[in-house]
């Protein structure tokens, strides 16, 4: 999957935006606090009497041209225009005919940019654009979706399905925990920027993470779906347990935003990934693979709080 995938306009300028500020001494994004007088001009930036402008598209198409000349006669020593699909063929017949005045980027030139200059944006993107990390996304989607059946605790007839869930969680928790004690000081016993190096060690951290699913998260994920299907209620009292734990901080609102897909997703992102500065790239990817051990962990915490009831309702039985 593309870490552009699903992303709109404003997602590619705010990842612009952050890289630039680590390069140049002014940055101006018109696209976000001025679009009225913006003149075809996402993103200014200057340093040292240079000037760059940007404006980014999606997927420009023939309704963009008009903007895009206007953009080219921009005052500026570079304009870079840059996309993540393929724009159409009106769009690229004009780009041609402008290559002398503009810079186009594709999204791997993009990404490359973004990289070489720290985005830390374009970083979380990476990760929660990864399998794994979706994975989780929609295994907390469909644990939360049963919220509001009404609650049942575990009984003895329902107990193999927790035992493979406990399974499961376990598997993708260990998984993780050694992802993260693995890279921790390979990360953060990196001193100076290096682009290659960042994109070498991001795309191994990720490579793992695509074993992870295959191995884990995938399986998860797939026994998710079965037991919401058999054991709806049991599902959603799992819920009222998790978010008596400080671990599950935030989700709770998640219950209130099912109905907006958005909402949703930056809720479980968030709680996930917390949006966070960090002083080195390095150490950012170092935080992000300790929060989703974290987030493994609480999944996996959460069928402890269900068996834990079962287990005190024996007890009292007896």
């Amino acid at each position: 999957m593309s870490v552009w995938e699903g992303k709109i306009e404003d997602d590619i300028l705010d990842c612009i935006e952050d890289a630039c500020r680590n390069s140049y001494e002014v940055v101006e994004n018109f696209h976000k606090r001025d679009r009225l007088h913006e003149h075809s001009v996402d993103i200014s930036c200057e340093r040292s009497g240079e000037k760059t402008n940007f404006q980014a598209k999606v997927k420009p198409g023939k309704k963009d041209i008009k903007q895009l000349m206007k953009f080219s006669r921009t005052d500026a020593t570079k304009r870079i225009y840059t996309y993540v699909d393929q724009p159409t063929r009106p769009f690229k017949e004009r780009m041609i005919a402008l290559e002398r005045l503009v810079d186009f980027w594709d999204a791997k030139q993009l990404d490359k940019f973004l990289l070489a200059n720290r985005s830390q944006l374009y970083i979380r993107f990476n990760f929660l654009s990864c399998k794994m990390a979706r994975d989780i996304y929609s295994v907390l989607l469909k644990i939360f979706s049963q919220s509001k059946v009404n609650p049942t605790p575990l009984n003895s007839s329902m107990l193999n399905d927790w035992w493979e869930f406990k399974d499961r969680t376990v598997k993708l928790h260990s998984c993780l925990e050694h992802e993260d004690l693995y890279w921790k000081d390979k990360l953060l016993s990196q001193v100076d920027h290096n682009p290659v190096n960042l994109e070498r060690l991001l795309s191994e951290v990720l490579l793992s993470f695509s074993i992870i699913s295959n191995t884990c998260s995938e399986d998860l994920l797939n026994h998710i779906n079965t037991i919401t299907a058999k054991e709806p209620s049991v599902v959603s009292y799992y819920v009222i347990k998790v978010l008596k734990s400080s671990s599950w901080m935030g989700m709770g609102r998640l219950k209130d935003e099912l109905g907006d897909p958005a909402k949703a997703r930056d809720t479980i992102h968030s709680w996930m990934l917390p949006t966070k500065g960090s002083n080195s790239e390095y150490s950012l990817i170092s935080s992000y693979l300790g929060d989703l051990c974290r987030a493994a962990e609480a999944i996996e915490d959460g069928v402890d709080f269900v068996f834990d009831d079962y287990e005190n309702k024996m007890s009292c039985r007896t």
